[in-house]
């Protein structure tokens, strides 16, 4: 190829022949069999569209690297920071490197990141994404299942977009989801539900406040429910910190049967090891019990309500107790309201009415079960 012969042409050419002949060179860079003499005259004849007054021209020599591992890198660079239709066009090519994506964001605009945000490998480009791109870059990026992304951009995508109700959305069909990154976004649904005009309307500001409450502690113990060991630290220390291990939340998961969340629970708050913790927990013994629960900060009436919890589960789990108990969680509620109510100096007050509500919740859920069965059969 003449270079030379090439830039003259250029001089006189139309923009649509420019466009075909850069086009030319492009398609020639990805023959294998090209000589090493050509392939570096037409890499360089390509490097001259950058500069080419017409962003047509510019558009398809896009069109014709963009997924070519024989590109120019150095090209693709430049074209990456050209207008954003064209810069769009080269954002899933392959030549690109992780520290070319990483200085192109700080520069480009929202568009652009939005395309950047679907290439399959992202790696550390996730994490920079989250923090600078707009509401548009991460929804796709959120959207993008192919990539594998550090948890670091889950949890800033939370922090900045959690309000969003597309992208909690997004965010929570991933499997990869960190747990206590899916329990900020639960508690960002609870916040929406509670600021809604039209709940707030119907039922009135505080019935709204509480019932945006009670559906985020319900869904958290739900989540745990299933959560992978793995992720149980991080989640209990996300609780602990958001000061979410409160008594009734304590009192919620153990009625529900969740001992495992308990046992970790009352770890991270007392600061004794887990397998201690576990231990007292197993063995459900009223002295050792109360003794934890005071090392936790609980007072008298939750950890009475808490071991009498446990040792409802306990009698359950060695066939202690007979009967039907195919809904376990209702029938272990209903003896943990039983027996408290059955304690000396049990009064009417706040507690109770908690006791109430989880059990209806749970005569609620037994239903349901009851239902889904029938209609299963």
């Amino acid at each position: 190829m003449n270079l030379q012969r090439f830039v003259r042409w250029c001089e006189t050419a139309s923009s649509r022949q420019r466009a075909e002949g850069y086009a030319i060179l492009a398609r020639a860079l990805a023959d294998e069999t090209l000589p090493p003499l050509d392939r570096d005259a037409a890499s360089n004849g390509l490097y001259l569209a950058l500069d080419d007054p017409s962003p047509k021209v510019r558009l398809t020599v896009a069109d014709a690297v963009a997924e070519s591992a024989a590109a120019p890198r150095a090209l693709v660079k430049g074209l990456l920071l050209d207008i954003d239709e064209i810069a769009a066009r080269v954002a899933l090519s392959p030549v690109l490197t992780s520290e070319d994506l990483r200085d192109a964001l700080v520069v480009v605009r929202e568009p652009v990141r939005a395309a950047i945000a679907a290439r399959p490998r992202l790696g550390a480009v996730a994490v920079a994404l989250a923090r600078v791109g707009g509401i548009a870059a991460s929804l796709v990026l959120a959207a993008n299942d192919c990539a594998s992304m550090p948890a670091a951009t889950f949890r800033c995508m939370a922090e900045r977009w959690g309000g969003n109700a597309a992208l909690r959305s997004l965010l929570l069909e991933r499997h990869d989801l960190p747990a206590d990154v899916r329990q900020t976004l639960i508690l960002e649904a609870g916040h929406a539900l509670q600021h809604s005009a039209f709940v707030a309307g119907v039922l009135g500001v505080a019935r709204s406040s509480e019932i945006a409450f009670e559906a985020c502690a319900r869904a958290t113990a739900a989540m745990a429910e299933w959560l992978d060991g793995r992720d149980m630290p991080s989640l209990i220390d996300h609780l602990r910190t958001s000061g979410q291990l409160t008594p009734a939340f304590l009192i919620r998961i153990t009625c529900s049967g969740n001992i495992d969340l308990l046992a970790a629970s009352l770890a991270a708050l007392s600061g004794l090891s887990e397998r201690r913790v576990r231990a007292v927990v197993v063995e459900a013994r009223q002295g050792p019990f109360r003794s934890l629960a005071r090392d936790c900060g609980l007072d008298e009436s939750a950890a009475a309500l808490l071991h009498l919890a446990t040792r409802q589960w306990k009698e359950v789990a060695t066939g202690a107790v007979s009967g039907d108990v195919r809904d376990v969680s209702a029938f272990v509620m209903r003896r943990v309201v039983e027996a408290f109510r059955a304690l000396p100096g049990c009064r009417p007050g706040d507690t109770t009415r908690f006791l109430r509500q989880l059990e209806g919740e749970s005569a609620r859920d037994a239903a349901r079960n009851r239902r889904e069965l029938l209609l299963a059969a």
